[in-house]
């Protein structure tokens, strides 16, 4: 959609494309649960300065995505993954993806976000190139093979937020400012 608004509410949507407002356009979306075929490169996205607006949204085959100057509101939403680059940004409450990646200078401020990729042998958290990243009440369940939230350049707070992970590097901070003094629970080492 490109320059205007539109609202989807209460419906089940069965795509194998991406879902997207961009140029300058609002999407609201409400009490919806959207499926299809698996596939990396389907998205419920926001771009070129346009805005999305997720309420009740859930969604195992697309990722959310916001880019180039976007920007994203998310309640009661979960979803695959969540990207965040080029400006993007996105600000939600209860939310829950399995992965989470933050590039060129996005950024994220999520309340109450839960993410477990304790099966899977990637990082729950990249985030890098300028990126900022607020968590307050977050849950991250990281694994063994990587360290839970990886920072490369980025900018990360934790806030009342619980990191778990059987990695003895729960946190890598690398070029990177993390801030974690309210009351968080960190099992393992930030490195």
């Amino acid at each position: 959609m490109d320059g205007g608004y539109i609202l989807l509410e209460n419906l089940t949507i069965n795509t194998t494309k991406s879902i997207l407002s961009f140029g300058a356009s609002m999407m609201r979306i409400e009490n919806v649960n959207v499926t299809g075929a698996v596939d990396p490169y389907i998205a419920l996205g926001s771009e070129r300065g346009s805005h999305m607006h997720l309420q009740n949204v859930t969604t195992t085959s697309h990722e959310v995505y916001a880019n180039h100057g976007s920007a994203i509101h998310l309640e009661n939403t979960t979803s695959k993954d969540m990207t965040i680059r080029s400006n993007g940004t996105i600000v939600g409450d209860n939310v829950t993806v399995s992965h989470l990646l933050l590039h060129h200078a996005g950024v994220a401020e999520l309340k109450n976000l839960t993410i477990d990729c304790s099966s899977a042998s990637s990082e729950c958290i990249s985030a890098g190139g300028g990126t900022t990243l607020f968590l307050v009440e977050a849950i991250i369940t990281g694994n063994g093979s990587k360290p839970a939230i990886d920072l490369q350049g980025a900018y990360l707070e934790l806030k009342e937020s619980t990191i778990n992970s059987t990695n003895r590097e729960t946190i890598n901070v690398d070029y990177s400012y993390i801030s974690a003094a309210d009351n968080n629970t960190i099992q393992g080492t930030i490195y």
